[in-house]
């Protein structure tokens, strides 16, 4: 587990422009660590062992993921299809 992801808060935003963003729980050191191929964030969830963050996009109904930590944020699909509806 990566001690540093106990000490962040994280979220999804909606608005005009979509992110999922992440703030330190002393409201320092902001940052919008998904920002493209994003609509309708929703679920947003940390796995602490693989030291990733996962969420469901309503709009494309996807499932979808990010290393978090890594200089490179690599946003992966895992599933087009097995999500009916993420408001149930």
């Amino acid at each position: 587990m990566n001690v540093v992801a106990l000490s962040y808060v994280f979220w999804s935003d909606w608005g005009t422009t979509p992110f999922i963003g992440r703030v330190g729980m002393d409201g320092s050191q902001e940052k919008h660590i998904v920002t493209t191929d994003i609509y309708w964030p929703n679920g947003v969830t940390v796995d602490y062992s693989s030291d990733r963050l996962f969420w469901v996009d309503a709009q494309t109904v996807r499932l979808e993921y990010v290393s978090w930590f890594r200089p490179y944020m690599e946003k992966c699909l895992l599933s087009l299809f097995l999500i009916l509806d993420t408001f149930f």
